[in-house]
């Protein structure tokens, strides 16, 4: 028998929950939304570090949506549970009689009875029916029918590196990406008095010190803007920050087409020009690295005790990418090269979230077109980007509109799906619930049988 009842109101409905089920009532929070999810989920909320997914009761009653607009809007978190519902307005508490409620003998019903006050009578809702009805796993795998990927195999005496491209002075650069601990937006910038640094920053409680690449170079100072990036070094446990106008891609470049700096040129902070059918960069020296690093690194009792230092192996490394308005990420270790849009080769009957095929250095590679397979609409702009994933041993590259930062994220701010087929895995919760970043798993992107389908075709 249930003894308080919860009265709510969905569209012009009144019902109820049991009321001891019912953890928090709340004004409705910034929710994230999920793609592909079924389509009574809004999305995610996290509230005191708890991840919750939000089902609208309007949708999973077949009824219209609730107006998470409307300020008389609650959502109601339950117990014990990691889901919540929204609802139009919450009418307040009634103390139940056992003579007034009435079973519903209806076992495939949402509702669990009836319960007659003085004005109307209550539906009151079956919270585990109404959970159970809600296919909160339904993201499936995508065939990609008919694409080519011929790929040429790297020879095992190729160099390759991993270089990240950017901008400084309207000049070319690029460091090696293993020097790279994180690639950030640019914090706020407190200044050093009498220090030839540009300031220091706070980065997740650790103060680092940052200077102007552009000033390093030789070039004038240009003010942050949206296109501005902070590289964050790593050597020997140090770190130093560098603020770069803007940054282009990751790729992977042969170390044999990298040439020497001219002997009139040479100096200690480039070490070797590249250079391709479109630009030329100028690759910075990781000893110069090493020596900025080494010379600005904020010594503090809070980084170097040993006991407060949060190892490496307690944290993940994304790639955080922006679709519309919301942020996604990709596995770091799943990620080959980000590289700008380019001219795609369309394929014939294939999905429509396939934009084509890419002949990236010699190598044919498949094109999915994420925005679309997620449900947005595709957008290419002059940030629009290509990531490129080892997906079961092929390149993939996933269009996406634009590569934000690079980042370590501690476990303890990572909630993971048990769901080995869920494409969403990960649920990552930054600045107290503020910032929410749903990571994909690649590999339930595309399924097997249209890797076999490759695998035979490159026969």
């Amino acid at each position: 028998m249930i003894e308080n009842i919860l009265e709510i109101r969905v569209g012009e409905e009144v019902y109820g929950f049991d009321a001891d089920k019912i953890e928090q009532i709340l004004e409705i929070p910034s929710i994230t939304p999920v793609p592909l999810s079924d389509s009574s989920m809004l999305g995610v909320v996290v509230l005191s570090g708890k991840i919750f997914q939000v089902l609208d009761v309007g949708k999973v009653l077949n009824l219209e949506s609730v107006d998470i607009k409307n300020e008389k809007a609650r959502l109601l978190t339950i117990s014990n549970k990691e889901e919540s519902f929204v609802v139009d307005e919450v009418l307040g508490m009634i103390s139940a009689e056992e003579e007034n409620f009435e079973e519903n003998s209806d076992k495939d019903s949402f509702l669990s009875g009836f319960y007659k006050t003085d004005d109307n009578v209550v539906q009151i809702l079956d919270i585990e029916k109404l959970l159970n009805s809600v296919s909160l796993d339904s993201f499936t795998p995508v065939k990609l029918d008919n694409l080519q990927n011929n790929e040429e195999t790297q020879t095992e005496n190729e160099e390759v590196k991993r270089v990240l491209f950017f901008k400084a002075g309207d000049e070319k650069f690029a460091i090696n990406i293993e020097s790279l601990r994180e690639l950030i937006f640019v914090p706020e910038i407190t200044p050093i008095a009498k220090s030839d640094a540009l300031g220091m920053i706070t980065l997740r409680e650790e103060i680092i010190t940052i200077l102007d690449m552009n000033s390093l170079l030789g070039f004038s100072y240009k003010e942050v803007d949206e296109k501005s990036r902070a590289l964050i070094t790593y050597f020997d446990g140090k770190s130093v920050a560098l603020l770069v106008d803007e940054v282009e891609e990751v790729r992977s470049i042969k170390t044999a087409d990298l040439e020497a700096m001219p002997k009139n040129m040479a100096n200690d902070m480039i070490e070797a020009i590249y250079k391709d059918e479109k630009s030329i960069a100028s690759i910075i020296s990781n000893d110069f690295l090493k020596h900025l690093t080494r010379e600005y690194h904020l010594e503090e009792e809070n980084i170097t005790d040993e006991n407060n230092k949060i190892s490496e192996n307690d944290m993940s490394e994304i790639a955080v990418f922006k679709i519309g308005n919301e942020e996604y990420a990709f596995d770091i270790e799943e990620v080959q090269e980000i590289i700008r849009y380019d001219e795609i080769t369309p394929v014939p009957e294939s999905p429509d979230f396939i934009e084509g095929i890419l002949n990236l250095r010699g190598a044919v590679i498949s094109i999915v077109n994420l925005p679309e397979r997620l449900g947005f609409e595709k957008n290419i702009t002059d940030k629009t980007k290509i990531i490129v994933c080892a997906v079961k041993n092929e390149k993939i590259g996933f269009i996406v509109d634009d590569v934000s930062e690079i980042l370590f994220v501690e476990d303890e701010y990572i909630s993971k799906s048990t769901n080995e087929e869920a494409l969403f895995d990960e649920v990552i919760n930054l600045d107290d619930g503020k910032r929410v970043i749903l990571k994909i798993k690649v590999s339930n992107l595309i399924d097997d049988e249209t890797f076999e389908k490759i695998e035979m075709m490159e026969k």
